[in-house]
């Protein structure tokens, strides 16, 4: 297992080298990630989802966790380890374009369009179910809560919404087109995604 990771390891320093190819992580492998990852968060969703069923006020707390947890996973794993844990099983990392490990600035800068929604969401949704009166609330079922909340949403909150579809429409786009499969966010912290599990070059195969 050391040995393996030795030549994986190897393998990624050669090349960004220039020595051997370096398989970046498109589109489908990130939203493989992604799909992990909201798994793995899907706990925290669950409790937001129960906690309508009880008082307004925890409601309105648990809205503001849910983002907060959110954001807190994104960063902190991709600062300590380059990677969220939908990237460790699918077998992604995030790195500096030069090679380098994924500082916390690159993190931050990387994940800043993201942290900024996050906020505006947990916030809309606070503001909206205490807009929403008491009695009315409790007494509704969950899918009349959802539509009080959606309807009670202040226009900014609504707007940061649209801007985050357009967002991840253009993250898609500049995607594709780059040729380092890099995304707007990975050219705001300066970082590529890189294949770990990719295949080593030969060379260092036979020489584990």
């Amino acid at each position: 297992m050391e040995a393996a990771f030795a030549r994986r390891s190897l393998a990624g320093a050669l090349a960004r080298q220039g020595y051997g190819m370096v398989e970046y992580a498109g589109f489908w492998k990130r939203t493989l990630a992604l799909l992990v990852d909201t798994a793995v968060l899907l706990p925290v969703a669950l409790l937001n989802i129960w906690s309508r069923y009880e008082s307004r006020g925890v409601a309105m707390v648990s809205a503001i966790l849910l983002c907060l947890v959110s954001s807190t996973y994104c960063v902190v794993l991709h600062g300590l380890f380059g990677q969220s844990i939908g990237k460790m099983v699918v077998g992604l990392k995030v790195e500096q374009v030069g090679g380098g490990r994924l500082t916390w600035k690159g993190t931050l800068l990387r994940f800043s369009p993201v942290l900024a929604i996050y906020i505006i969401a947990g916030a809309g949704a606070a503001y909206s179910i205490k807009s929403i009166p008491h009695d009315l609330f409790m007494l509704a079922s969950y899918t009349q809560k959802a539509r009080l909340v959606r309807t009670h949403k202040p226009p900014w909150a609504q707007l940061s919404n649209q801007v985050f579809l357009l967002w991840c429409c253009a993250d898609a786009v500049v995607l594709g087109a780059s040729k380092q499969k890099r995304a707007i966010h990975d050219f705001m912290g300066g970082t590529i995604v890189r294949c770990i599990n990719a295949e080593v070059p030969a060379a260092i195969s036979r020489a584990g």
